[in-house]
Order: C-alpha cells, then structure tokens, then sequence
C-alpha cells in the first residue's frame, strides 16, 4: 500500500525498474514524498525481495517480461501515463531491452529517467556490475574505517543508500526542469560517484 497520498510529489507518477537496494530503495523514497510508485519487476521477481525486505515500501508491484515484444509494449503504455522511470541496470541494458530515455522520449517528450550504475558512464570499468561491498573495498572506504588495522566493512550499504538518495534529488530536479520547459531529460549517478562524494573531505 501507499504510504501517504499527500506531499510535495502527490499526483506524480514513478516507474521503479530498480533492484537489489538502490533503485527499489529511491522508490521507497519517492513514494514517501506523495509519489505513486509502481514497482515493475520481472515474472520472477526482484532477486533481493524477501518478507521483511523494507525498501520496496511504499510501491505498488508489477510483474513485466520487458525483453518480450508484448511485455515491452505494456511497458510503453505504462509510460506514457508516467512523470518518471528509476532503474539501476548495468550500462547498456536499457538500450539492449528498448527502454533507454531516447526510445522513451518518443512516447512520452516529458519523461525523466534516472540511472544508477556501478562505475559510471565511461571507462575502462563502465559496463561491470556495482555491488556496495566492492565500491567500498575499492573506492578505499573500508581502508579508511579500518585505520591502522585491517579493513572494516560498513555493514549498512552506504554507497547504494547515497545513490537512492541522490537519484530521488535528480528525479526532482528533472521534473522542475520538465515543468520548467516542457521537456524531459535522462539523469545518471552511480556507486563510484557516492563513494567519491561520501569521501570527499578525506580525499581533499
């Protein structure tokens, strides 16, 4: 069920192709703020969804086979009624499936997509998965917690709960730019960028 009808986002709606934490946990987040959030995940269902899994809160849910002809059509219907679409695929898999921003934009010219990736946008390391645990090891944030002795693991998920929170502030962004001017636009961040800020007095 929603968890509120009413806030600063009420009468938006969001799709949330997200899964694991980032994207299901931005949803979370959007619905709190008034949004009606529609989860859209495949027939098997996110493989992180479990009784008790809180980020998913908030969120009405959907079951789309989006690399079927006819599940990507349902889709495509779905966005032309929606403001905007949260999803935290590897780089290239919305192209490979069809809904990328620039196929969304030719149904609907207002839509926002926001994207969470691993290692951003270019690189050597763009196309791998992002999984916390790893951003933290390699960003240098367990080394930094651990301090003189061996490197610590910060239990809650840091990196993947910063980039939650920041694509909800894209999100909100995008669609001011969208009430602004009429048009839509594709946000990205990623894992990398999170761990980068969330470190950044350390690494100045």
């Amino acid at each position: 069920p929603r968890l509120t009808t009413r806030g600063p986002l009420a009468g938006v709606r969001i799709l949330d192709l997200g899964t694991i934490l980032a994207g299901p946990y931005a949803g979370a987040l959007l619905a709190e703020l008034g949004a009606d959030v529609v989860k859209v995940e495949t027939p098997a269902g996110d493989p992180f969804r479990e009784p008790g899994f809180v980020f998913n809160r908030g969120q009405r849910g959907l079951a789309i086979d989006l690399s079927a002809p006819d599940g990507r059509e349902a889709f495509y219907a779905l966005v032309r009624g929606a403001d905007a679409v949260v999803e935290n695929s590897r780089l290239g898999v919305v192209e490979r499936l069809k809904i990328d921003y620039a196929t969304l934009a030719q149904i609907n010219p207002g839509i926002v997509t926001m994207s969470v990736n691993g290692f951003g946008e270019q690189g050597p390391l763009a196309a791998r998965p992002g999984f916390d645990p790893v951003l933290q090891a390699m960003s240098g944030m367990m080394s930094a917690q651990g301090g003189d002795s061996d490197p610590v693991l910060f239990t809650i998920p840091v990196n993947d709960i910063a980039a939650a929170t920041l694509s909800v502030l894209g999100v909100c962004l995008g669609l001011f730019h969208r009430n602004a001017t009429g048009v839509g636009q594709r946000v990205w961040t990623s894992l990398t960028g999170c761990a980068t800020l969330l470190q950044s007095g350390e690494l100045v």
